[in-house]
């Protein structure tokens, strides 16, 4: 699970997790033309289309389970944060505690912050999770200290519910209004999930102040046609400011036979002859073991009539099949080619856990220029205990240690009864 009670993640859109599996069920071919019907709606008469032999949406929405495994009998009780003052000579010390009920659920993860004159931690926010009695919901307070009333101040809540297989379909985000005395919303998130839990729809509301209440904004609906070994994506969107639904976007994906993606053409639509043009297209390739070796960003060039290439990402391997070394090209102007931007380096323990990664920058039409390091530890259950972060610093002409994270971990939940003083 993932920790984080420093500031909520309102606008995080949470169906940007996208697989791309090929369908194979068979089709008659009274569904066929339908489909091509449909296509021809949203595309326009310019678009010539082909027979399609399988139909299925493959977008989802990122899983977060409210029960906890029964596998993962570590529980993690405390992250020690220290972000190094390297003017004062002094880390900056944070410490996250955290809280579990019964079944292993979070209910509470309170930061504390190092005074030095108190020679102790002070809480200064928590964030507590409330579980509903049906099981497939939760909500998220978060609190921080109020020196001057000396009390905890609720100033946001986050609300999610999930569907029989824990997938999230719901999530609103609120501040506390403390003029008002009233939550006002500040985001809501609604995905529509076929019974295979793909997303088919996403939902966009507004906060209505009149009603103080939630008003749908926007509608996206995802139509995905799979062709053997290609896909087409069409997204349609209702606008209620305009009560007008428009396709917006239409994306084509090819993959091989083991299913990677290999091309990614993304249409935009010509406003004057209404037919859909090719602006970028993505080019992947692979070894033998599927694993990616290139990822290449392309521009479509009107003047040229051609493809440009503008990034492009290449990846190794160790022999078990992790990434060692990546590197990052990206085109300066329209004038040069692709050119060295970063590198990144990897190394692993024996159970696939990375315990270091470097990263250099380009020195232009030179050599690579060490920036950066990373290193990590685990402990024999394999749960990471530090992650210790150096940067080279110019006014140092050195490696200097950035931040240092420390976490401890626990067999039980007896830590959920531990109370620190607040002052």
């Amino acid at each position: 699970m993932k920790h984080s009670i420093f500031i909520l993640s309102v606008f995080l859109v949470l169906y940007s997790f996208t697989t791309y599996g090929i369908g194979n069920k068979q089709i008659d071919q009274t569904t066929i033309i339908k489909q091509q019907q449909e296509l021809e709606k949203y595309l326009g008469p310019n678009y010539t289309g082909k027979d399609f032999n399988s139909l299925k949406s493959t977008s989802k929405v990122q899983h977060l389970l409210l029960e906890s495994s029964a596998q993962n009998v570590f529980q993690l009780d405390s992250i020690v944060r220290r972000n190094y003052n390297h003017q004062e000579n002094n880390p900056e010390t944070e410490k996250d505690i955290y809280t579990y009920n019964e079944k292993g659920q979070e209910i509470k993860a309170t930061t504390y912050i190092w005074i030095d004159s108190l020679s102790s931690y002070k809480a200064n926010a928590i964030a507590e999770i409330e579980y509903n009695s049906l099981g497939n919901g939760l909500t998220k307070y978060v609190k921080y200290w109020d020196a001057v009333s000396s009390a905890w101040i609720t100033y946001a809540k986050q609300e999610t519910t999930f569907n029989d297989h824990g997938i999230e379909t719901n999530l609103s985000s609120y501040m506390w209004i403390s003029q008002t005395q009233s939550w006002y919303g500040m985001a809501r998130y609604e995905y529509v999930l076929d019974s295979e839990d793909n997303m088919s729809e996403f939902n966009l509301y507004q906060w209505n102040m009149e009603k103080q209440d939630w008003s749908i904004s926007v509608k996206d609906k995802f139509i995905d046609i799979i062709e053997n070994q290609s896909k087409k994506r069409i997204t349609t969107r209702w606008d209620a400011t305009t009560n007008i639904i428009d396709t917006i976007s239409f994306h084509e994906y090819s993959y091989d036979t083991k299913g990677n993606e290999l091309l990614h053409f993304e249409n935009t639509k010509d406003t004057l002859s209404g037919k859909w043009i090719s602006t970028t297209k993505t080019e992947n390739s692979y070894d033998n073991k599927g694993n990616m070796t290139s990822s290449t960003f392309n521009i479509w060039d009107n003047d040229s009539s051609q493809w440009i290439s503008t990034q492009n990402t290449e990846l190794q391997y160790n022999d078990q099949n992790l990434v060692k070394v990546r590197i990052y090209y990206s085109k300066p102007n329209d004038e040069e080619d692709l050119k060295p931007v970063n590198k990144w380096e990897y190394s692993y323990d024996s159970n696939k856990n990375i315990l270091s990664y470097l990263i250099y920058d380009w020195i232009k039409d030179s050599t690579w220029f060490f920036m950066s390091k990373t290193e990590c530890a685990y402990n024999a259950a394999n749960e990471q205990i530090s992650e210790i972060n150096y940067d080279y610093i110019d006014e140092y002409n050195d490696v200097i240690p950035l931040y240092k994270h420390e976490k401890t971990y626990d067999l039980d939940y007896s830590f959920s009864d531990l109370v620190l003083p607040l002052e």
